[in-house]
Parts: C-alpha cells; sequence; structure tokens
C-alpha cells in the first residue's frame, strides 16, 4: 500500500507515523480544519495547505494556495501543479517531512527520526552473555533467560505461537505482539500474532519491520501514532535471523501503557529472544525440510515402481525372433518410455520414446502417452494413420501443454520379415546387416516427421524396411549419446555407431540382438564411470534369429 511516512517534524511529539495513501483525494492541512484527513499541529500550516490525489494507481501532490509553500524535494511547487510522486520523494510542510513510499520501497534514513535505541548484530552476543553471567546488570533478566532459554529449546521446538506468549508473559505492558517472516519473494507475512485487547487488530508496522530487517538492528520507538499502530505509545522490533545472520524476519511488540514504555532493557531481552526464535525457527525448516524430503522419497520410490510396473515385464516371444530392453532413468522416475505390443493380426509394435523433461512430470505424461499409445494402435490398424491419430489426442488433451515427445514406433510383420516405421522427431535407429556386415539408418531426417505435440495436422507416413536373417535394428533415446563422463565429455553418436556397427564386432562373430543392446549398455556404463546420469537411457533392440544350433556361432558378453 503506497503510504507517506513522516522523518521529521517540528514538535516534540509525532502527529502521525505513517499515513496510508487510499487513493480518495487526502486534503493535508492545519488540525483546525476539520475538512483534513492529514491534520498537522503547526500554526504556520495553512487551513487547506495541500492535496494528495490519485489516478489509475499514480499518486500526486499539489500545493492548494498555501501561505508557506509545499517543497517536492526540495522546491517549491507552483500552487494548482499536480507533480506525481515517485518512491522516495520527499515533502517539506512547515518544518514537516514526509518520504512517499510505494510497495516494500522504504528510503533510507525515513526512520531515523524515531529510533531511540537500537542493538547491533555485533552486540548481541555480548548482550547475552552479560544477561546470562550477571544478573544484577538487569534485575531478573538472568533467571528469566534462564525460563526462556527453557521453554524455547526444552523437549520439542516451540511453534510461533509459543514464542509470542512466551513474550507477553515477559513484558507485561505488551498489548500486540507479531512474528513476522519473509516469504519467497521477499515480502512480509505476519506468521504469528497474539493480542491481549482488540483480538480483530491485525496491523503491524511494516515499515519498521523492514527496517529492522535491513539494517539486522533493534529499534524502540515512543510516541507513535498512525493508520498502522492505532494508540500506541511505544514499539519495539528485532530482526531474527540464522546462525549465519541470513535474515528470516522480525518480531514486533507494541503497547498503548503510557507509564510502562519499553525500555532499553526490554529492547535488549527482545533482540535475545528474537535471536533463540531465529535458531528456533531454522531448526523447525530443518525439520520441517527433513520430513518433506522424506515423504517426497517415499512418493517418488512409489512413482518409481508405478511406472517400472507400466514398462513391459517381459520381451515378446516370437518365433524366430529376439528381443533386448533397457531402462534406466537419471532420476527416480523419467521421461523415457518403450513398449511391446502385440497386436490382433500377430504383429508386433515396438514403441520407444522420450518426453522431453525429467522427473515427476515427465513420468506423469510418460503414463498419459502409454494409454494414448496403446489406444491408437490397438483400434488403428494403419501406422501412420495410428500416428496422426495420436498427436491428435495428445495435443487435444492438453496433457502436453509446453512440452512435446519424440517418439518412434515400428511394427513388426514376422509372416513376412518386414518393418513398419514411423519416426515423429527421434533418433533413428540403427540397422546393422550381418551377411554384409554393415549399418544404416532405418528411416532418413527426411522421411521423419516433427515431435509429437508440435504440428496438429501433421500427416506422418509410414516406411517400409524388408528384415533378412540375423539382422538387428537398435533404437535408443537421446540419453546414450549424451552421457557425460567425469571430464564432460560426451559419448557421442560416432562411437554410439562404432559400438553397433562391424568395428565392434568382428567375423566371424555374429551378434544376437541381446548381446548389441548389451554391448551398447556397457560401453556407455565404462564411458560414464562415476559421473552421475545426467539424462533417461532407453534402449531397446530386437531381429530375426533362427536358432540352428550347427550354424550358430554366436557368443555372448
Amino acid at each position: 500500500m503506497p503510504s507517506l511516512v513522516l522523518v521529521k517534524w517540528p514538535d516534540s511529539l509525532p502527529p502521525v507515523g505513517e499515513i496510508e495513501l487510499t487513493g480518495e483525494p487526502q486534503l493535508i492541512g492545519r488540525v483546525i480544519s476539520p475538512e483534513c484527513q492529514i491534520a498537522l499541529h503547526s500554526k504556520l500550516v495553512s487551513s487547506h495547505h495541500a492535496r494528495i490525489t490519485a489516478e489509475k494507481g499514480r499518486f500526486f501532490i499539489e500545493d492548494v494556495g498555501s501561505k508557506n509553500g509545499t517543497l517536492h524535494n526540495g522546491v517549491r511547487l507552483p500552487t494548482g501543479a499536480l507533480i506525481e510522486l515517485k518512491p522516495g520523494d520527499k515533502l517539506g510542510i512547515c518544518g514537516y517531512q514526509f518520504v512517499f513510499c510505494e510497495g516494500d520501497d522504504i528510503p533510507t534514513g525515513a526512520l531515523e527520526m524515531i529510533v531511540e535505541a537500537r542493538v547491533s548484530p555485533e552486540e548481541r552476543l555480548r548482550e547475552l552473555l552479560a544477561v546470562s553471567t550477571n544478573p544484577d546488570r538487569a534485575v531478573g533478566l538472568g533467571p528469566l533467560l534462564t525460563q526462556v532459554a527453557d521453554t524455547l529449546f526444552g523437549g520439542e521446538l516451540p511453534s510461533l505461537d509459543q514464542v509470542l506468549g512466551t513474550l507477553l508473559a515477559m513484558f507485561e505492558q505488551v498489548d500486540r505482539g507479531f512474528v513476522i517472516l519473509l516469504d519467497e519473494n521477499g515480502r512480509l507475512v505476519p506468521k504469528a500474532a497474539n493480542r491481549r485487547r482488540n483480538k480483530d487488530d491485525a496491523r503491524f508496522c511494516r515499515t519498521l519491520a523492514l527496517r529492522s530487517i535491513e539494517t539486522m538492528q533493534s529499534y524502540i520507538t515512543q510516541t507513535v501514532t498512525g493508520p498502522a499502530w492505532p494508540e500506541v505509545c511505544s514499539v519495539m522490533c528485532a530482526p531474527v535471523a540464522t546462525a549465519e545472520g541470513a535474515a528470516l524476519g522480525a518480531i514486533q511488540l507494541d503497547t498503548q501503557d503510557r507509564a510502562k514504555k519499553f525500555s532499553r532493557d526490554d529492547l535488549n531481552m527482545l533482540t535475545i529472544v528474537a535471536n533463540l526464535a531465529g535458531v528456533t525457527i531454522e531448526k523447525a525448516r530443518m525439520h520441517e525440510a527433513i520430513v518433506e524430503r522424506e515423504k517426497e522419497l517415499r512418493e517418488s520410490k512409489l512413482a518409481r515402481e508405478v511406472q517400472l510396473g507400466l514398462l513391459p515385464q517381459t520381451t515378446p516371444v516370437v518365433a524366430g525372433y529376439e528381443f533386448f530392453s533397457h531402462y534406466s532413468p537419471a532420476r527416480m522416475v523419467g521421461g523415457d518410455y518403450y513398449d511391446f505390443i502385440s497386436l490382433p493380426d500377430g504383429r508386433v509394435v515396438v514403441v520407444l520414446a522420450d518426453v522431453v523433461g525429467k522427473g515427476m512430470p515427465a513420468a506423469l505424461l510418460v503414463a498419459t502417452l502409454r494409454s494414448e499409445v496403446r489406444s491408437c494402435l490397438l483400434t488403428v490398424p494403419d501406422l501412420s494413420r495410428a500416428v496422426c491419430r495420436l498427436n491428435q489426442q495428445m495435443m487435444n488433451s492438453g496433457g502436453l501443454r509446453d512440452s512435446f515427445v519424440t517418439l518412434v514406433v515400428m511394427v513388426i510383420d514376422p509372416r513376412i520379415h518386414t518393418l513398419s516405421i514411423v519416426n515423429a522427431g527421434h533418433l533413428s535407429p540403427k540397422l546393422y546387416r550381418s551377411p554384409t556386415r554393415t549399418l544404416s539408418d532405418v528411416i532418413t531426417i527426411d522421411q521423419s516427421g516433427p515431435p509429437i505435440g508440435v504440428e496438429f495436422t501433421y500427416q506422418y507416413r509410414a516406411v517400409n524396411v524388408p528384415l533378412a536373417q540375423r539382422d538387428t535394428i537398435t533404437a535408443f533415446t537421446d540419453g546414450v549419446p549424451e552421457a557425460m563422463n567425469p571430464a564432460g565429455e560426451l559419448f557421442g553418436m560416432p562411437e554410439v555407431e562404432r559400438q553397433l556397427g562391424p568395428n565392434a564386432i568382428q567375423a566371424p562373430f555374429v551378434p544376437r540382438p541381446t548381446w548389441v543392446g548389451a554391448n551398447l549398455i556397457n560401453a556407455v556404463r565404462k564411458h560414464t564411470g562415476s559421473h552421475i546420469q545426467t539424462d533417461d537411457i532407453a534402449v531397446v533392440s530386437f531381429g530375426p534369429w533362427e536358432f540352428d544350433t550347427e550354424q550358430d556361432t554366436t557368443v555372448l558378453p
């Protein structure tokens, strides 16, 4: 809320502390004028002196014909001129000086005129030791400090309400107490409040709290009134910080009892309690973080079990064919996905996909993708049309949002030994032909389409590839070529092709798909060594293999 903060005044008592600007016209004038919303005591102030107005969130100051003038940043305003106020602007009216504040913009020195005492961070330890070891320095504080420490650290960690309850028990004159903490955006949020009288009054002095946090100093104010603290005659505020000095917030107490205004000893005691409270809050947050982490770990383990349960538990059993699969997420759960789907006509579908992202969001999207993939492939016989429908349904469902999926779908027809493939932005699978000892892409970039979730009307097309005995097709996600070793070097596509090609397969050795897949995974693990896995990895290998014991010369690793 925009406001004017009084930083200087000509009288012994300030008439206001902080004036909230409502957006309605607010007239500044001498106290004798009943029309004034902001009344000042000096006889030098005109009955109608200046006016604050607002338009579309912007605030303006206007001198309305005062005798002694209105100063804006030290310059006298022409009568009737509207001057826009900016954060930190100073207004001078006959010895009174205000600073315009907007949001959390608190000007330097805005509180100096109302500060009576303060305790710097360097003095806190000395104060704590002095009070603890020398009770005579302030009568009763030594035993009281012991009582406070026992309350705050004895047994379970106290709540913020208990911290305030302890303070109200220590200071009988306190009418209101607040524990105000900084949220993740750096804004002040009252987390606990205790009021002896007006239970509905939860306002605190934001300016004083911010000042205390910014300077890491404790403040005491005397005889201050204003919209945020009506009829309050004394306020104390002490910063709350971690053991390393990081600001957490502040504790603020005020009283209306003019006979029992806060003293320097009161401020010292509040500062000590604020230090203890800071340790308490830090420990409580650490405990909450541990509990939350354990909860997340349990949920992640459950999610991992669910996700692994969605993957095929066995490879397909197809006469004359062999299959291999491997999956390892970078985190507890991941965004890579593979599947084997048996179609009613005897064909077998091999699916490999990579959802953009990692962790739980990617894993949730994988679950949706798996359901849609199975639905489309089981209800639409034509592979091209099935992938087109998958793309549209994933985009219509809204599950992708700003994400997308790279996907390769391969349909094996074991009756005629052909492979139909549709590639949606994925790395091309590799085909190794044992008779000719050659390695090639199963599908080219020109034959591939964009990832799922990129273009709603795209018409994907299938490519048919004949399969020969002892051919091996290997599909993999980008976690394979992008696997990194401790030196920061990638495994790389050239090394992928070397491991899948004739350089790694020496004649007369004839590799089975299980050997090809396992050999690639072993090479990746050897490359990465102790380096943490940075991306999900999924590999699927398969191919036609007739088990002829007289000609079979394969040796598995």
